[in-house]
């Protein structure tokens, strides 16, 4: 680079001179700005992700909510109590059972158990309303189950009805030909006295709740590359977008630059990471899960310079470079013609030709002229000196620019000492 520089013409180097200032203060402010740009996005993502974890889960904590109430209403339906007094299902309790399923569309499985937790009725319809075969579930006992023991129990599951963590069911799986994936909520069925007779289940879709939810958020976040997590207590994934996740229950483990799933790391340098913990609903609890929001930080590249944020900018610096740049040509151009002046001048004083420079400003190039010009001058005032010695006219006036000028006094020693010889010459003459 150095010996590139070397090689230019002084008009050159002095228009690199010239614009190298410029162009560096562009390109810092340019720099700058660009990561001011990033660190602006960065923070909004920041506030996207968190937002987007805390807004998911209290969607989805509301529509369990709900859930939760539906159960304890279906449990409360006097078709419900009746078939149940009577241990046995009714034309109108299958019909409201069906009703109910294609109606909500979110449960895969009704049930109701009477208090020896003996299937007496389920739905046989799906959500579509088309025939399932759930027939072989009557007369099933689920009396060790949790969920039947803890709504048969004297004191009840708390808030009026019980609830599972992300589970799977395998008859739904069997009878909906899906994965079973869900949450299970129960409530008991009690008689006039508040004695529970029986228990109601209801198994909501895992795709047509916490699913649809996660992926409307990650839809939200208008990013590709973007996704979000919800896992339990425990740390293992529950729902994502590769399914395999699930259904390996791959755990996240953290620190506080990274999250880990299994050997992938996902890095904080990479991603903006969002988190919330569920807080339930009203008198619907939670599990406390969590939901962990990822989106790519935005990285200082090329294509920002060209983004609407710093586009003025940039107009701006090529404005800017191209005012330098016309400017620097001029100056350069200005001084370049004075010192090819001053070296033409040069050139003729190497030749013996006594040129003048004409000046046009009084700058320090124009001093440099004006400098040759004293040079030029006391050459020719000396070549008038040597010329009158030359004629033998010893009496010519001349003094030296200074007391060093090594020229002139050698001109002056000259003169002496040849008129010294001439007085030595004519004496000897005369005396001859």
């Amino acid at each position: 680079m150095l010996d590139f520089y070397k090689k230019l013409r002084l008009s050159k180097k002095v228009l690199v001179a010239i614009l190298s200032v410029p162009i560096i203060v562009a390109l810092v402010l340019t720099v700058y700005a660009g990561r001011q740009v990033i660190r602006s996005k960065n923070t909004s993502k920041e506030t996207l992700v968190n937002a987007t974890s805390t807004d998911m889960l209290d969607k989805i904590d509301r529509n369990f909510y709900e859930r939760f109430g539906d159960v304890q209403a279906f449990a409360y339906n006097k078709l419900a109590v009746d078939a149940l007094k009577k241990d046995t299902s009714s034309e109108d309790l299958q019909n409201f059972i069906n009703t109910m399923t294609n109606y909500y569309v979110l449960y895969d499985l009704m049930i109701l158990c009477n208090a020896e937790g003996k299937v007496i009725a389920v739905n046989t319809q799906n959500k579509s309303g088309k025939i399932i075969n759930s027939s072989y579930l009557l007369d099933k006992n689920f009396s060790s189950e949790v969920w039947f023991k803890t709504c048969m129990s004297p004191s009840g599951p708390a808030g009026g009805a019980w609830y599972s963590d992300f589970c799977v069911n395998h008859h739904s799986a069997q009878i909906n030909n899906n994965m079973g994936w869900g949450m299970a909520f129960a409530a008991p069925v009690k008689n006039e006295s508040g004695t529970p007779i029986g228990v109601w289940y209801n198994f909501a879709n895992w795709q047509e709740v916490t699913r649809k939810i996660r992926k409307d958020a990650e839809r939200s976040l208008n990013n590709a590359n973007a996704f979000i997590f919800i896992i339990n207590a425990e740390g293992t994934i529950i729902d994502a977008e590769d399914s395999l996740l699930i259904a390996s229950q791959k755990k996240i483990t953290e620190n506080s630059n990274s999250i880990y799933i299994g050997n992938m790391n996902i890095s904080s340098d990479d991603y903006m990471i969002g988190q919330a913990v569920a807080k339930g609903a009203y008198t619907y609890k939670g599990k406390n899960w969590k939901a962990i929001t990822l989106v790519p930080k935005s990285q200082l590249t090329f294509a920002i310079f060209f983004s609407k944020e710093l586009i003025g900018l940039l107009i701006f610096d090529l404005i800017c470079l191209s005012v330098a740049t016309y400017i620097g040509y001029t100056f350069s151009r200005s001084i370049s013609l004075k010192i090819y002046g001053m070296k033409g001048l040069v050139e003729d004083l190497s030749k013996g030709k006594l040129s003048k420079f004409t000046p046009d400003g009084v700058d320090e190039v124009n001093e440099m002229g004006m400098a040759l010009n004293t040079l030029s001058e006391s050459l020719k005032t000396k070549v008038l000196f040597a010329e009158a010695i030359g004629k033998r006219s010893f009496s010519s006036e001349f003094k030296p620019s200074s007391d060093q000028d090594l020229l002139g006094i050698s001109l002056i020693n000259m003169r002496n000492n040849l008129n010294e010889y001439v007085e030595i010459d004519q004496k000897r003459s005369w005396a001859t």
